[in-house]
């Protein structure tokens, strides 16, 4: 009896230690799967401002390219120099 006395107590104290050994080792292999997870869900909640802002850079410099053409075309050719102005007033 007496060296059941002794093991509970010292059970009671390891058996939160493996459960807790158990959970870090789950976190530690699927660490990568986590991690990239919680960045898509920050990506969904908060976009990157960079990424916001050169798409907004390079729909101008398309309107500014449409522009330079139609310049370009509107001597030889106004009717495609008029339908790119309007591709570009659209956008």
């Amino acid at each position: 009896m007496s060296v059941i006395n002794l093991v509970s107590p010292v059970a009671s104290i390891v058996r939160p230690m493996i459960s807790f050994g158990i959970v870090a080792t789950l976190m530690l292999i699927f660490k990568p799967l986590l991690v990239g997870m919680l960045r898509a869900a920050l990506l969904v909640l908060n976009p990157r401002a960079k990424n916001v802002k050169k798409i907004k850079e390079e729909r101008v410099k398309g309107i500014m390219m449409l522009n330079t053409m139609a310049r370009d075309l509107d001597r030889t050719q106004p009717n495609l120099a008029a339908e790119l102005r309007y591709m570009a007033w659209r956008d």
